[in-house]
């Protein structure tokens, strides 16, 4: 039997190689795979370079997702000339982002105009400490993790459990089931 064909795969290489490729064609990252033949450059210590870059293109994706998803189950399946639609969106903008919009906001306009506002209300919400000072007025002086469930919910548009909470109730670390600590 020829196994040749599997020969690449004995390449020392190939998984940089491969994350390279995935890297580049999941988030635009560049990395060069030679920077990870470094000591202690590894797939799990990437060099400085890289490891800024997953970081930029993951805040990116914590500003876009969201909001991609909702044109896409909202506008992108009816149409902005459907009032539910929009009326779908400009609720989870509001719930999202305490935009204050209302349905008049988006009607008449194109989705690419529409995501570019909205592109833009996350970037706001995004940027400095709005988040942080919106749980912080949510949850109290004294939070509980009921209360970070309360918030969590319309807000994250998401169904958390207080047994989830590993102490620090203003959400910024919680244990999804069956795993280890990660950031919201």
């Amino acid at each position: 039997m020829d196994l040749s064909p599997v020969g690449q795969y004995l390449d020392p290489g190939v998984a940089v190689d491969a994350l390279v490729r995935w890297a580049t064609n999941k988030f635009g990252i560049e990395v060069v795979a030679a920077e990870f033949t470094e000591e202690g450059q590894t797939l799990r210590n990437p060099p400085g370079r890289a490891h800024g870059q997953d970081r930029g293109a993951y805040k990116r994706r914590e500003i876009e997702y969201r909001l991609e998803y909702a044109l896409d189950m909202t506008v992108g399946v009816a149409g902005t000339d459907n009032v539910y639609a929009l009326t779908a969106l400009v609720d989870w903008a509001n719930r999202k982002y305490e935009a204050g919009l209302t349905v008049e906001d988006f009607r008449d306009k194109k989705i690419p105009e529409i995501h570019k506002q909205l592109i833009e209300l996350s970037e706001l919400w995004m940027s400095g400490d709005r988040l942080e000072k919106a749980i912080h007025a949510a949850l109290g002086t004294a939070p509980t993790a009921q209360a970070a469930v309360e918030f969590a919910r319309p807000r994250f548009d998401t169904e958390i459990t207080e047994g989830q909470f590993d102490g620090d109730m203003s959400g910024r670390w919680f244990t999804p089931a069956g795993s280890s600590s990660v950031a919201r």
